[in-house]
């Protein structure tokens, strides 16, 4: 894990980033590592895309070092933040369906925010879910269910 560590601090090097903290959490399958710094905006990019980047090379590394566990990448806890304000969301719009027992048709998402909000409503038994379109519209629709 060090060594998967040391490659992010040169490529955060490199970019003449060096405030940045890390913060590592690792169980039987997966690491996170969480990078704090005053630079976060640079590595997250529009919509996460860098840091899902970011997050994409750090895994192609680990896979020809042979580590053996997924790598997660979060810098200044954009995703943990990211994925409340989406289960919030999911919340909110199947209140809504609920009420008003119309469907509602979400904005275009990526797969790893419509999978929070399936994942968030699959405990609800007043809705369902159903992703639909094509990549990069790809979207949500939250339905009553019957």
């Amino acid at each position: 894990m060090e060594e998967i560590v040391q490659i992010i601090k040169n490529i955060l090097n490199f970019f003449n980033i060096e405030d940045a903290q890390f913060d590592t959490i690792e169980n039987d399958e997966v690491v996170l590592i969480n990078i704090k710094t005053d630079n976060g905006k640079f590595f997250i990019g529009k919509d996460g895309s860098t840091l899902r980047n970011l997050e994409i090379l750090i895994r192609l590394v680990a896979q020809k070092l042979n580590y053996p566990k997924k790598i997660n990448i979060d810098v200044n806890n954009y995703h943990k933040e990211q994925e409340e304000r989406l289960k919030k969301l999911a919340k909110e719009t199947a209140h809504k369906v609920i009420v008003t027992k119309n469907p509602i048709k979400l904005p275009p998402m990526n797969a790893y925010e419509r999978r929070i909000i399936h994942l968030e409503l699959a405990i609800n038994p007043n809705v369902t879910t159903e992703s639909v379109g094509e990549e990069p519209e790809r979207c949500l629709i939250i339905k009553p269910y019957p």
